[in-house]
């Protein structure tokens, strides 16, 4: 899988944190980081 933009990367991380709770966006960080490895 490529490499996420870091700017797309980044406004989904915002987004993230404004829905969902934050032990759920950091495994969905941790999941696109291994994603993108």
């Amino acid at each position: 899988m490529t490499n996420w933009p870091s700017t797309l990367y980044f406004d989904f991380q915002l987004a993230a944190h404004r829905r969902l709770p934050p032990r759920f966006s950091i495994m969905l960080r941790n999941v696109a980081l291994d994603m993108a490895t």
